[in-house]
């Protein structure tokens, strides 16, 4: 077995690995094949059987549900149920990495941690190593490792000028792509980082005010005083106490990058106190900060707050601290509790060990090595370590393979023993309880895996005849809010089965069932019965947009009859994409004399007078989703007209009301599972009363005359509230890369990066996440310009406080409303309709669809609204004779085809052959995405006919 050592350089790097090469092809027993995609053979075993019995339970009906078993003492495969479609992993992610690690690793893995200093009195420079230090639950010690090093480092340095904490070995994204809105900043789903502490995680308490309407408390309780450096956090209390007994909607978060903690939202006065566990926003400045109070703490004297950088040339190593944790500890921790930073790290670690620095696109093709060694399919998709991304896709086949694979080497039981014990055993995890009593008790190890959708197993079963069995279980398109309760009683009878192995018994019903779905791959597109039915402009689009391992559900209504003409898995939750939106159109159609349309209004508190406005000024957009400038150039025209020329008061504007809370970056009214890295981008501004010109703000770029000189960069309109950082450089030919602008919610502004040839303009459209202010200061300046005087800068409002009109300007009109959110890309006009149905508005998009769907996002640009094609044809069915829809049914004539990352929807209307009207559905999901792990791809949809 040949191998080669990567050794660090002595301080500029901090990790020593070994990449070792494992023999590929090593194993001798057979395996199954590598995911391929050609036809499989049925199977038509007992645990085929079992497993299809327990599929026939009536609360999974809906879910997409792969599975896979495979003998690998025997070399035979027990079941199968749709092994080649690529669904969602969650944690089961975390095995590739877990497996490279020790194919390259074995026992030549450790974590150096470094400090080094260039000059005596100069800064301490705390080198990172992707080690997690850790700190005790229980004991208030503080965090025993990094006192350790300041402790060795105290009797060797006496003075320093500061901390600088060194991050460096890893790079990239530090929120991984499509981390949703409501995981970033949140317990347990770190900021990535080579310098953390503390595992990255901080408390903190909140408790109601004295009185309604007043602030609550907030205090920082570590369980550990030791573990928080004195004056390191900024807290922002934007919260409220509520009036006792009301409904609590308290959200905490530390911006990402930051040391700051927002809290905001209400908190009911007379409740108890509420602890938020937070991930560290900056883990690299925490870590320096701790280390250097630990520092002053030993009698260092240092004259400046710690800081983060780089490691200059010309340091000297003053001490070095290596991990005790060898890597059979190491993954046995991050798997059996599934500890997403640890995760994170191992990952990042590999494209250190393999290319010198932990960036994601070195990770990425670490783990592409290993499989490639070891003859393993890479048709498969993963974009972090952690699985906390919904765009990471594997089939059951893929991972059974891979464990397969492992079990025939000498890494074996590392791996296998690095997992969850189920049963009565000392390593159950948080899976103490389950399965106890059961054939799987003690004898199957598994890493599990969820998101909000999904819930899902990998591991091995040692079965009741001795055989080792190797299975992957994948539930995907589970209801949010009830994921755990519908999948548990299943995959764990599915489970036991596997552990059971061969003591199952088989029914005639149960064999003939398996017999006639064993094998599947996925569908292999379309049945002819569906495709004749649809029009040729669908059907060739269907083509395109289906390759084999991806998940197709088509429904095909006769909208006179109401009747399914014909369908294929038309009942499958998938992923809708817009079609989601499509609904939100439909309800707002059939609703249209009941909606609240009205557009931008200006309202004062006081009287005018003298061309005096006494009071202040209110601009409240009224939910109008077509809302221009020119509408606000008008309203502060109105004014002057009026005679109106200074005001008193001050601007206010209406912000609030988007009816989704408050979230991970401080960024109100997105839904939960926003992509974070939508945050800002041009077609996702948050909901609001309050969006002009759909706040699309340009950023102008143009290469300067000569390569090598920073672009010029303005902003237009002039004066809206954008700032940038970074820059966007001059180069010549293919040498550079797209110009980008990128929200970063710590700094609150755009970061630029990328190049322009010389003398090229480019546009960056983006829509800053503070769409209300956008307006507000548009309309600011348009009173100016109308020679109105108004002093200081607009102030946001919760709600609307009421107030008498002085101007306003006409409703906008339904059909254009529903024609903006079917063809632009901008989530405002969706997000407007909701808005304009009222209080009801989610029971009657839930009434034109199946009790089964989950419309969380009515825009559809978020992750996790879940369909059947079943459902959205049976609502254009029963819409289709309605008036009012004529706007939706006109458009739909022609193939609405909408794409998004790993998502293909079809819909639209045609004529049967026999001349009968026809409603059809088509939802692709799974279909193979690699986004720029730097440059996170956006969720943009594309929109074609």
């Amino acid at each position: 077995m040949g191998s080669r050592m990567f050794r660090t350089s002595l301080i500029t790097a901090t990790v020593v690995l070994a990449a070792g090469v494992t023999a590929a092809g090593s194993a001798t027993t057979s395996r199954p094949a590598a995911a391929g995609l050609a036809a499989r053979p049925a199977v038509t075993s007992p645990l085929q059987a079992a497993w299809q019995s327990v599929l026939a339970e009536p609360q999974i009906q809906h879910a997409l549900i792969g599975g896979y078993a495979y003998d690998v003492t025997t070399g035979r495969t027990l079941a199968s149920v749709h092994p080649d479609w690529r669904l969602t992993p969650g944690s089961v992610t975390k095995l590739y990495a877990t497996a490279a690690s020790l194919a390259d690793w074995g026992n030549r893995f450790g974590l150096v941690t470094r400090v080094a200093q260039a000059h005596p009195g100069g800064p301490v420079y705390l080198v990172g190593a992707g080690s997690v230090f850790g700190a005790s639950f229980s004991t208030p010690t503080g965090d025993t490792q990094l006192e350790g090093i300041a402790k060795a480092v105290a009797a060797k340095v006496h003075r320093a000028s500061s901390v600088v904490g060194v991050s460096t070995l890893f790079g990239g994204w530090t929120a991984g792509p499509a981390w949703d809105v409501s995981e970033v900043g949140g317990w347990g789903d770190p900021a990535v980082s080579a310098l953390t502490a503390d595992r990255g995680n901080l408390e903190v308490s909140v408790a109601a005010g004295p009185h309604a309407g007043s602030r609550p408390a907030v205090t920082l309780d570590p369980g550990d005083p030791a573990l928080v450096p004195p004056g390191f956090f900024k807290v922002r209390n934007d919260a409220v106490t509520g009036p006792a007994r009301s409904h609590g909607s308290l959200y905490v978060r530390c911006l990402p990058g930051t040391d700051t903690i927002v809290v905001s939202g209400s908190k009911p006065a007379g409740s108890k106190p509420t602890t938020a566990f937070l991930a560290i926003g900056n883990p690299a400045l925490f870590t320096a900060a701790l280390f250097q109070h630990y520092l002053t703490a030993d009698g260092v004297k240092l004259a400046r707050p710690a800081s983060t950088g780089t490691l200059p040339g010309g340091t000297r190593q003053v001490y070095a601290y290596r991990s005790p944790l060898t890597l059979t500890k190491y993954i046995t921790a991050q798997n059996s509790w599934s500890v997403n930073q640890m995760a994170e790290s191992l990952y990042r670690l590999l494209g250190v060990a393999r290319h010198g620095r932990g960036t994601p696109q070195n990770a990425a093709a670490a783990v592409r090595a290993f499989l490639a060694r070891a003859h393993l399919s890479q048709a498969r998709v993963q974009v972090d370590g952690s699985g906390l991304s919904i765009l990471d896709e594997m089939s059951p086949a893929q991972v059974t393979g891979m464990l397969s694979y492992i079990a025939h080497q000498r890494y074996f039981t590392a791996f296998e023993h690095s997992l969850i014990h189920i049963g009565k055993t000392s390593q159950c995890t948080f899976m103490c309880g389950f399965m106890d009593g059961t054939a799987a008790d003690g004898h199957v190890w598994l890493k599990t895996g969820n998101l909000a959708n999904q819930w899902n197993y990998a591991g091995y079963a040692h079965a009741r005849n001795g055989d080792l069995i190797a299975f992957t279980l994948f539930f995907d398109g589970l209801q949010g809010d009830n994921a755990f309760n519908e999948a548990i009683g299943p995959i764990d009878k599915m489970t036991v089965d596997v552990a059971r192995w061969p003591d199952e018994p088989q029914t005639a019903d149960a064999a003939r069932a398996a017999g006639s779905t064993a094998g599947s791959s996925g569908g292999g597109g379309l049945p002819a019965s569906v495709t004749a039915l649809l029009p040729p402009g669908a059907a060739a689009a269907a083509r395109v947009g289906y390759a084999p391992g991806d998940v197709i559900s088509a429904s095909v209504v006769n909208t006179a009859t109401g009747k399914v003409a014909a369908q294929a898995n038309g009942q499958t939750e998938l992923q809708g994409g817009l079609l989601a939106r499509l609904a939100t159109v439909a309800t707002a159609l059939r609703h249209g004399r009941q909606l609240a349309l009205a557009g931008p209004e200006v309202q004062a508190t006081g009287k005018v007078s003298g061309g005096q406005l006494h009071g202040d000024l209110i601009l409240n957009g009224r939910d109008d989703p077509l809302a221009g400038r020119q509408q606000l150039t008008a309203l502060a025209r109105s004014l002057a007209r009026r005679g109106v020329r200074s005001v008193t008061g001050r601007l206010e504007y209406v912000a609030g009301g988007g009816g989704f809370g408050y979230h991970a970056d401080g960024v109100a009214h997105l839904p939960f599972n926003t992509p974070d890295e939508d945050v800002g981008a041009f077609f996702s501004p948050p909901a609001g009363p309050l969006v002009v010109g759909r706040d699309q703000v340009k950023l102008m770029v143009r290469g300067a005359a000569r390569p090598g000189h920073a672009a010029t960069v303005t902003v237009e309109p002039a004066g809206s509230p954008v700032r940038i950082t970074g820059s966007i450089t001059t180069a010549t030919g293919s040498s550079g890369t797209r110009p980008a602008a990128v929200w970063q919610p710590g700094p609150q502004a755009y970061r630029l990066s990328g190049s322009v040839a010389p003398g090229q303009r480019a546009t960056l459209p983006v829509a800053p996440p503070y769409p209300a202010l956008v307006a507000a200061d548009w309309f600011l300046a348009a009173l100016h310009s109308a020679g109105i005087a108004v002093h200081g800068t607009p102030a946001a409002l919760a709600t609307d406080p009421g107030g008498r009109a002085l101007a306003s300007q006409p409703a906008p009109a339904l059909a254009a409303e529903a024609q903006q959110a079917l063809t632009t890309p901008s989530n405002v006009a969706p997000y407007g309709l909701l808005q304009q149905l009222g209080p009801h508005a989610k029971a009657d998009i839930a009434a034109l669809t199946s009790p089964a769907d989950q419309i969380i996002d009515p825009s559809g640009n978020a992750a996790d609204d879940y369909l059947t094609a079943g459902s959205i044809s049976g609502m254009l069915a029963a819409v289709h004779a309605d008036p009012a829809e004529a706007p939706l049914v006109s458009l739909l004539r022609q193939p609405w085809i909408v794409r998004l990352p790993e998502r293909t929807t079809l819909a639209g209307y045609t004529t049967g052959p026999g001349g009968e009207p026809l409603a059809y559905t088509i939802i692709i999901n799974g279909q193979l995405y690699n986004p720029s792990p730097d440059l996170p791809s956006r969720y943009q949809p594309q929109f074609s006919r």
